[in-house]
């Protein structure tokens, strides 16, 4: 089973994306959440190689935002899909 719904590209690329809509720059960003601005910057740019989850909780924390952990979604299978057409009045 798979962890995490978003990969790092997409986690790093969400980073930015909200540092940049909150017109903040990374130095202001690291300082506010109390972490490097080096991090902040392999954060975005897909290059680190580990960061805690206190780090990315204050990270998202100051962008606004908060960790939250959901149950993930099954594609359905083909018999099921096939059910939801075969059933339905279209």
């Amino acid at each position: 089973s798979r962890i995490l719904a978003m990969n790092y590209t997409e986690i790093s690329q969400a980073i930015k994306k909200l540092r940049k809509a909150k017109q903040i720059t990374q130095a202001q960003l690291a300082e506010i959440a109390g972490v490097s601005r080096i991090t902040i910057n392999k954060l975005e740019n897909n290059k680190f190689t580990d960061i805690s989850i206190l780090n990315l909780i204050r990270i998202l924390d100051r962008l606004g935002y908060q960790l939250e952990f959901k149950e993930q979604s099954q594609l359905p299978v083909f018999e099921e899909v096939l059910e939801i057409f075969t059933n339905s009045d279209h």
